[in-house]
């Protein structure tokens, strides 16, 4: 067998053999694999969030609960926490933060099988309450873009 074929094999499959492909995050867009959990640091720049610091990312390997969904923060974070997971009751998206207003942002989904991401709905995050989204479908990623303060 060609070693270039099996440097290929095994490029392709690292991230399954070495922990789940990492988060991508670029200016005011995070593309995240489903069972991630991340710390975030936001740049904030006339009332949009032009920027994000991955402070803390962690692989998750047990699903969520959701009926413990709503306490599901760590302690101390610095600006966002998001978590991305399975639960009991479909895949969970949990986001708190320590802005000084509320936020809003914009979300697409990759469903299992298909190629391409499909625009889904978001509700506003409320400073320092935890903001649960549910879905029932089979989600690989979630793409959260567009994050600003809400004007409400």
């Amino acid at each position: 067998m060609n070693i270039n074929l099996l440097l290929l094999i095994f490029l392709i499959s690292t991230p399954t053999l070495f922990g789940q492909e990492p988060t991508i995050v670029k200016k005011g867009k995070i593309i995240m694999p489903l069972k991630k959990e991340l710390i975030l640091k936001a740049q904030i720049k006339k009332e949009k969030i032009v920027k994000f610091e991955i402070i803390e990312e962690k692989d998750l390997t047990e699903p969520s609960e959701f009926m413990n969904a709503m306490k599901d923060k760590p302690e101390s974070f610095d600006d966002i926490y998001i978590k991305f997971n399975t639960s009991d009751f479909g895949i969970l998206l949990t986001v708190v933060h320590q802005l000084k207003k509320p936020i809003i942002y914009k979300a697409k989904i990759k469903i299992k099988g298909r190629q391409e991401f499909v625009e889904t709905n978001i509700h506003p995050c409320f400073p320092n309450v935890i903001s649960v989204e549910q879905w029932g479908d089979d989600i690989e990623k979630i793409e959260l873009y567009d994050f600003k303060y809400f004007k409400e």
